[in-house]
């Protein structure tokens, strides 16, 4: 039998480490909206995430993670590198825990990038 700390819910998840030419890195801001996904207490109303989000039915993790890169940015000149980390963890998600396990994985775009800022 669970307990209330135990969480009834599970969210497979991928994400992209994306970098450009100049290695900076891609994170998307979001605000806290009670759906999105946030590990962390107390969750914070902006936060900065790489793109990504939840499996669809037969994706495997990286399947997952470019169909969330296309969605997200529309960025389809990618090469793809390996799973660079995997949290597997419980989250809070509106209010209740969630078994989160997501992977991430290196990416690189393979165009030209623009000019770094600063």
């Amino acid at each position: 039998m669970a307990t209330t700390n135990s969480p009834t819910r599970s969210r497979r998840g991928a994400r992209a480490v994306l970098l450009d030419r100049h290695d900076r890195v891609l994170m998307i801001q979001h605000r806290y909206d009670g759906v999105i996904v946030v590990p962390g207490s107390p969750v914070r109303e902006v936060f900065w995430v790489p793109p990504g989000g939840g499996l669809k039915a037969g994706e495997d993790f990286l399947q997952a993670a470019r169909r969330e890169l296309l969605e997200e940015t529309g960025l389809t000149e990618v090469e793809w590198g390996p799973c660079l980390w995997i949290l597997d963890g419980v989250v809070r998600w509106d209010g209740e825990p969630v078994h989160v396990q997501e992977r991430y994985f290196l990416a690189r775009t393979r165009g030209g990038g623009g000019t770094p800022v600063g």
